[in-house]
C-alpha cells in the first residue's frame, strides 16, 4: 500500500540497503538488496528470461534463517557408504562472515577435528547445517580430500649399561628411541622400563624415564624432529644375579609401545666379617659377637640398618637367635702414644698393620704379621722381597686390607739371620774383641760376624 509522502521505494524500508550497478553499452546491470537482519525474500521476474545468477540465492538452501546444528560425513572415493565424523562444534567468531553479511552472522563458524577412524585415500567430506527455521538438516557444501595416515616405524637403543655388563645395585640406564612415522616431534611420549631374573617369570617395574633429553647424534642421523629424543632412569633396589633390562616406548603414531632389551649382572656390594669370637676359638659364656657390615652402593652411612645374630648347633638342632646387634659401633680407636712394648704387643696381636714407618716394616715381618706400607718406596726392600709387606696406594688401601685379613699372617721364609739371635751373635763377636783375640783389629769382629754360631753364642 503507497505511503504518502514517501517514494514507494525498496530505500524507504528500514532495514534496507539498495546497491545498483549497470553498463548501457551492452544493456546490462545488476540489483543487490541486502537486510539488516534475517528476512523471509522472494522474486517476480517479468519481461525476459531471467539470467542464471538471477534467483539462485532464494532457493531453499540459501534461505536459512539461523543455524543450530552442523553435522559432518565422509563419502569414500569413488563410491562407499557415508561415515559419520562427528558434530561439529558451531557458533565460533568469523569476523570476515560477520563484515560481508552483518554482524547477525559474526558467530557463525564451525569446526571439527576427526578422521582417525579413515583409512588411507580420497574421500568427499559434507557438511550439512540445520535450518533453526525448519529443524531442517538442508543446507550442504562439499569438498574433496585425500586422507594420509602416518605410518609407525619405531626405532630405539639401549646405550648403557652395555650388553654382559657388571652393574653395581645403583645404576642409570640411558638410550634414545623415536618413531620416524611421526610427522612433528620424536614420535615417543613416554618410556616405561623393567627387570627380569634371568630364569624368573614375574617382571619388576623400575619406572619411568624421563624422556626428551638432547640426542644431537640422532638428530645427525635422523633429522632435527628428533634431536628431544633420548631418556634416562636410575635404578636401583635389584637383588644380586643377572637380569635382562627391557625398555618400553609409546609411539605417538600409533599409540602402542615397542621395546628394546639388555641383559646385566647386578654384583653384590654388600660385605661383612666377624671379629669376634675368632674362628675355631673357645669362648666362654658370656662372650661378645663384634664385625662390621656395609654395602658399598648405598650413596650415604653404610647401608646397613639391622644386625641379627644366630648360634646353629654344629652337631644339629633349630638354630638359636643370640639377639639384635648395635649398629654403628666405632671402628676406629685413636690412642695416646705407647711404649715399645706396649705397641709391640698391639702389633704382634694385629691381623694386618698399616704403616709408613721402616722399622714396623721389619717387626711385622719378624712377627709374621702383614704390614701394607703406605709409600711409593722403602728402604726396607728385603721386608717386599720376602714377601710380608706391600707398597700400596690410598686407592688400594681398602681392598689391600681386607685381602690382608682374609689370607692371614705370613707364612713364607724370614730373611736370613732374621731368627731372633742376632743379639747373641753381637755378643760373642764383642767378647772375642775384649779378649783381644789373636789378630783381631778394628774391622775384625765384622769380619767375624758372618761366620757366628748362634749356638756358640748360646752356650756362653
Amino acid at each position: 500500500m503507497p505511503v504518502p509522502s514517501h517514494h514507494n521505494l525498496l530505500t524507504d524500508l528500514a532495514g534496507v540497503r539498495v546497491g545498483h550497478a549497470h553498463d548501457a553499452r551492452i544493456a546490462t546491470g545488476v540489483t543487490a538488496i541486502v537486510f539488516d537482519t534475517a528476512n523471509v525474500a522472494s522474486a517476480v521476474t517479468r519481461g525476459g528470461a531471467p539470467g542464471a545468477r538471477d534467483t539462485p540465492l532464494l532457493e531453499p538452501e540459501m534461505t536459512v534463517e539461523g543455524v543450530d546444528a552442523v553435522h559432518v560425513y565422509a563419502f569414500p572415493l569413488p563410491a562407499g557408504g557415508p561415515i559419520f565424523l562427528g558434530v561439529a562444534t558451531y557458533g565460533i567468531v568469523r569476523a570476515d562472515i560477520g563484515t560481508r553479511f552483518g554482524a547477525q552472522f559474526r558467530n557463525s563458524g564451525f569446526t571439527l577435528t576427526s578422521g582417525s577412524e579413515l583409512a588411507t585415500g580420497r574421500y568427499l567430506i559434507a557438511a550439512i547445517a540445520r535450518d533453526t527455521v525448519t529443524g531442517r538438516f538442508n543446507t550442504v557444501r562439499t569438498a574433496t580430500v585425500t586422507v594420509s595416515i602416518p605410518v609407525s616405524v619405531p626405532r630405539m637403543a639401549i646405550d648403557s649399561p652395555i650388553a654382559g655388563a657388571s652393574v653395581a645395585g645403583a645404576f642409570t640406564i640411558k638410550g634414545w628411541a623415536i618413531d620416524t612415522g611421526a610427522t612433528a616431534g620424536p614420535g615417543v611420549d613416554v618410556i616405561h622400563v623393567y627387570a627380569m631374573l634371568v630364569g624368573g617369570s614375574t617382571p619388576i617395574f623400575l619406572g619411568v624415564g624421563t624422556y626428551g633429553t638432547p640426542r644431537p647424534d640422532i638428530a645427525g642421523m635422523f633429522g632435527a624432529q628428533f634431536a628431544n629424543s633420548g631418556y634416562q632412569l636410575n635404578a636401583g633396589g635389584l637383588s644380586p644375579g643377572t637380569y635382562t633390562i627391557a625398555v618400553f616406548a609409546r609411539s605417538t603414531v600409533s599409540g602402542q609401545f615397542s621395546g628394546a632389551a639388555t641383559t646385566v649382572t647386578v654384583a653384590s656390594t654388600t660385605a661383612m666379617a666377624i671379629d669376634l669370637p675368632a674362628a675355631g676359638s673357645r669362648a666362654p659364656a658370656p662372650f661378645a659377637v663384634a664385625g662390621w657390615a656395609l654395602d658399598a652402593a648405598a650413596p650415604t652411612g653404610s647401608g646397613v640398618d639391622a644386625i641379627h645374630a644366630w648360634a646353629l648347633p654344629l652337631g644339629g638342632g633349630a638354630p638359636i637367635f643370640l639377639g639384635v646387634g648395635l649398629l654403628d659401633a666405632p671402628r676406629v680407636r685413636v690412642v695416646d702414644p705407647l711404649g715399645y712394648i706396649e705397641f709391640m704387643s698391639l702389633v704382634r696381636g694385629a691381623a694386618a698393620i698399616v704403616t709408613d714407618s721402616g722399622g714396623v716394616q721389619e717387626e711385622t715381618t719378624l712377627l709374621r704379621v702383614p704390614c701394607l706400607t703406605l709409600r711409593p718406596n722403602t728402604e726396607r726392600p728385603i721386608t717386599i722381597t720376602s714377601g710380608s709387606n706391600r707398597l700400596v696406594t690410598t686407592g688400594e688401601l681398602a681392598a689391600s686390607v681386607l685381602k690382608a685379613c682374609h689370607d692371614g699372617p705370613y707364612s713364607g721364609e724370614l730373611p736370613p739371620l732374621w731368627d731372633g739371635k742376632a743379639g747373641l751373635r753381637i755378643a760373642r763377636i764383642i767378647t772375642n774383641w775384649l779378649r783381644g783375640a789373636e789378630g783381631a783389629g778394628p774391622a775384625g769382629p765384622a769380619g767375624t760376624a758372618g761366620a757366628a754360631d748362634p749356638a756358640d753364642g748360646a752356650s756362653r
